[in-house]
């Protein structure tokens, strides 16, 4: 029990501590103002069980109750704390009706003293410090106490004591019958008029079951003036078949049993208009005891709506479940202990396993609430599924649950499985293209150090047969030495040889001949081995490669791309470690990006011939970033154009000139791929330059802070 008791002081030692018991705020009032300034300390309680909670928990001196309050009455508080706190001191509050209550209870010892209402502040003064300090003469003054004074009587004077008690009693119980008359007029008209003005209906049933108080509302839903109603029986307003004799006897035998009013008791029963429609109402009813008589008061309501809710309620339950049922998707509700309590067909389906063996079984899914997570499941006949699971909390039943839903992405999977080898494919197709796009540039390459080549080895062809005349003139001046002949003559011819074949020409020429024919080869190499590079498709997983030497590789490949329009510069970092990339894709957005300023610079030259095009490529390392920037001077890019740039298939150019996927492709292989970024500056008439931002470590994620922080110039788009 939770005691119910306040004050604005507390029991101190000095001080003597008054428990006050009354169920109206307004008279523990009025008792501890007076009190309080005569020096006692007040604490309060609203009824009996309260107050013997309190005794328990606080030091109390004496108790003041009223005789009457709703549970335990005053006496019965009094006799309790006489019988368990003997040492507290007891005094009643009572008004004409109690006082034969009273009496047995000061007879009874249960009580030292009492207070009448109406009383005044004096008269509690005196009686409270007369009890407690034992002093209880003062309640024996009374006129009904004078025969217990102990004063010796004659017998006439005992007769006359008893005559004028008798007559102070008479009249006292004449004014009490009359306020008791007037209280329950005033009493009945309250319960009268709250009654008529509630929208709920409210009858009452005497002891014989018959209706004995009949309110508007009970009018308003039955169809039934009072008049046609009043000394009826219950069953005018019910359906036929509805037993509420049985409803009745069991509920006024119980309060009969409890001797008390208890808790109302509710049941839906069929009611009855008077023209005969029957609809479902809720009777909530409770037997009281009245001039020793039990009666029942009944509320009553139209629970039609209810009823109309509850079935469309049902009816949504029985859809919800027709739907979940005929899902594709697999729906599992799981307890707090994550054991499996529905399955619908769906789910058996995915996971291979009928309800039978699903309900009741713990099941070690994962539970990432309000997220999705994919699973491989092995079903019972050991096949494999790949299944997206997403978890939500919910209310089952009226219970707690989780809620899964599994959507078999197996089949997805397997094409977008497929659709990846087709995009590698595709990717490789387009580098192919590149390269065929680039096919005659690069046989003009390789063309020019095979010319040169070939005119070299002609030379060298044509010098050897004259060289040759020279070692056979050499070959006859050492035979003629030899053999002790003349020599004169064969010296003279090979000086006049020598002459005649500018042998001193040969000899300056031939070594240059052949290391201009070396360094052809050598181009002619690097040309071979960088387009070997470039096609390569490379590895499905990213590897660490050394970006300068793909970009120089790329460089070398698109040259006749740029070398009539622009000079290409460079300017790496060459401490930058390598770095995780998809090679085959990284070349080929550097190629896209080379082209595109190339195109750049060739258009602005229609517009000034004289202008001399640069390109600049720079590598350099910032933080746990690799940047890479490619600057030309080229026609700049509008502001207008400048969002749409990445689209697939937007392009400036004319028709034939370019496709629109080069800087798409960049775009998803940056972005996409990489886990990178691109910036993008550019002017109109000044240039444009491209900033790809790699992750050096491939953990890495675009969202990083340092990345997505990047200052830009106001004309830059980050992407």
């Amino acid at each position: 029990m939770q005691t119910n008791y306040q004050s604005n002081e507390t029991c101190t030692t000095g001080s003597k501590c008054i428990l006050l018991v009354n169920d109206e705020k307004d008279i523990l009032n009025l008792l501890k103002d007076p009190l309080t300034s005569h020096g006692y300390t007040c604490i309060f309680a609203t009824n009996a069980e309260d107050a013997l909670e309190i005794i328990q928990q606080v030091q109390v001196d004496l108790v003041i109750s009223d005789v009457v309050m709703p549970g335990m009455s005053g006496t019965q508080l009094m006799e309790k704390i006489a019988t368990y706190w003997p040492q507290v001191s007891r005094i009643l509050i009572t008004a004409y009706a109690e006082q034969e209550s009273v009496v047995q209870a000061i007879n009874k010892g249960h009580i030292q003293a009492y207070i009448k209402k109406p009383w005044g502040s004096d008269e509690v003064i005196q009686i409270v410090d007369s009890t407690i300090s034992g002093n209880n003469k003062a309640i024996y003054d009374k006129p009904i106490f004078r025969e217990f004074s102990g004063q010796p009587q004659t017998a006439e004077d005992r007769i006359d004591c008893y005559s004028d008690a008798c007559s102070e009693i008479n009249q006292e119980m004449d004014d009490l019958i009359r306020l008791t008359k007037k209280q329950h007029k005033s009493a009945e008209k309250l319960f009268n008029a709250i009654t008529l003005c509630s929208q709920n209906v409210v009858i009452m049933l005497g002891h014989d079951h018959r209706i004995t108080y009949w309110n508007h509302a009970a009018q308003e839903l039955f169809g039934y003036p009072a008049e046609q109603v009043l000394g009826e029986n219950l069953g005018l307003i019910l359906a036929q078949d509805q037993n509420y004799h049985s409803i009745l006897d069991e509920l006024t035998t119980s309060h009969i049993k409890n001797e008390n009013i208890t808790s109302n008791r509710n049941y839906e029963l069929a009611g009855r208009h008077c023209i005969g429609t029957v609809f479902p109402i809720k009777l909530a009813a409770s037997a009281f005891q009245y001039n020793n008589d039990w009666h029942i008061v009944c509320s009553i309501q139209d629970i039609t709506e209810n009823k109309i809710a509850e079935a469309s309620l049902r009816a949504s339950e029985e859809m919800f479940y027709n739907v979940v049922e005929q899902n594709n998707l697999g729906i599992l509700a799981l307890d707090k202990q994550k054991r499996c309590i529905f399955a619908n067909m769906a789910a058996e389906e995915i996971t291979g396993r009928p309800s039978s063996k699903l309900l009741g079984e713990k099941l070690g899914y994962p539970l990432n609430i309000n997220d999705s997570t994919e699973v491989n499941i092995t079903r019972y006949d050991g096949s494999h599924r790949i299944v997206e699971m997403n978890t939500s909390k919910t209310i089952w039943k009226g219970c707690f649950a989780y809620l899964m839903v599994l959507h078999d992405i197996t089949q997805r999977k397997e094409i977008e499985r497929k659709a990846k080898i087709q995009e590698e494919r595709l990717q490789q197709i387009q580098k192919l293209e590149s390269i065929g796009q680039l096919a005659a540039g690069i046989a003009h390459e390789i063309n020019t150090p095979t010319q040169f080549i070939g005119d070299n080895t002609h030379f060298l062809y044509n010098s050897f047969k004259d060289i040759e005349q020279i070692f056979t003139a050499y070959d006859q001046l050492v035979t003629a030495i030899s053999d002790g002949n003349k020599s004169d003559i064969a010296i003279s011819d090979v000086k006049h040889l020598a002459e005649d074949i500018d042998l001193e020409y040969l000899r300056n020429e031939i070594p240059k001949c052949i290391l201009q024919s070396r360094e052809g080869v050598e181009r002619i190499s690097s040309i071979v081995r960088a387009m070997k590079n470039f096609s390569h498709p490379g590895k499905s997983e990213k590897e660490l490669i050394d970006i300068n030497a793909a970009i120089e590789n790329t460089i070398t490949v698109s040259r006749n791309e740029w070398k009539y329009d622009a000079e290409l510069t460079t300017d790496f970092d060459y401490e930058l470690q390598h770095i995780p990339c998809l090679a085959g894709e990284f070349n080929q957005a550097i190629l896209n990006m080379i082209v595109n300023a190339a195109h750049a610079i060739k258009e602005a030259k229609k517009a000034d011939t004289a202008k001399n095009g640069v390109i600049h490529i720079k590598t350099r390392k910032s933080g746990n970033w690799a940047t890479i920037s490619i600057c030309d001077n080229g026609t700049g890019i509008p502001d207008e154009l400048r969002a749409r740039i990445f689209d697939p298939f937007f392009t400036t150019k004319d028709v034939g000139i370019g496709t629109g996927q080069g800087l798409a492709i960049t775009y998803a292989t940056i972005i996409e791929r990489h886990a990178g970024n691109i910036e993008v500056e550019s002017e109109i008439g000044q240039g444009t330059t491209f900033t790809i931002w790699l992750p050096i470590n491939d953990q890495i994620e675009t969202s990083t802070n340092e990345c997505s922080s990047l200052h830009l110039s106001p004309s830059a788009i980050h992407l």
